[in-house]
């Protein structure tokens, strides 16, 4: 599904997925978009999502890093760790993205289900809202270093690389953001506030 919305988009964008290339050549990148599409489409969405917290600027951002991809289609062969490669550009795309943006809190589709619960789900979803703005509120390295590794559950490794920092700076920052999380989250239920 995502490879034919991505293929869909490309040709609104005016683009021509001939074969007049030849065939083993123009195939062989054919194969290798579609396959990067097919394996790392769940990763690029959730990056997205995660920086943009809005699930349609997400979609949208999820098809220009494939478009991005495929406009690079000829360094595809250079590339030693793609799912890295994708997901830096993912998170360059996504925080452009969320920079031309009007601030948003809450995603639009987040709504308190109205059960026989409901008094423990409006909790959970204040708890929710508070988490978020605990997040929103860290130092932009340690959020965008916790994102990636908590939403995403990327290695130390791979983070470093999306990030452009070494490991042990990507450790630190994710520390010091759990820290700083767990801080503000016990002084809310200690105080309410």
């Amino acid at each position: 599904m995502a490879a034919l919305r991505f293929i869909s988009a490309l040709e609104a964008a005016g683009a021509t997925l001939t074969m007049s290339e030849p065939l083993t050549e123009s195939r062989t990148a054919e194969q290798k978009i579609e396959a990067a599409v097919r394996e790392h489409a769940q990763l690029v969405f959730k990056i997205c999502y995660a920086v943009v917290r809005n699930h349609h600027d997400a979609e949208d951002a999820t098809q220009e890093v494939f478009l991005r991809v495929w406009r690079n289609a000829s360094r595809l062969n250079e590339i030693e760790d793609l799912r890295s490669w994708i997901a830096r550009i993912a998170w360059n795309v996504a925080i452009d993205r969320k920079r031309r943006l009007p601030e948003q809190q809450i995603d639009e589709h987040f709504e308190v289900p109205q059960r026989a619960t409901a008094e423990r789900d409006v909790i959970s979803g204040q708890t929710l809202m508070l988490l978020e703005r605990a997040i929103a509120k860290l130092p932009r390295k340690e959020r965008d270093a916790l994102i990636l590794a908590s939403t995403e559950e990327m290695s130390m490794a791979e983070i470093a690389k999306v990030l452009g920092a070494s490991e042990a700076t990507v450790r630190g920052r994710v520390f010091r953001a759990r820290r700083q999380l767990r801080e503000r989250m016990k002084k809310f239920t200690e105080t309410g506030r």
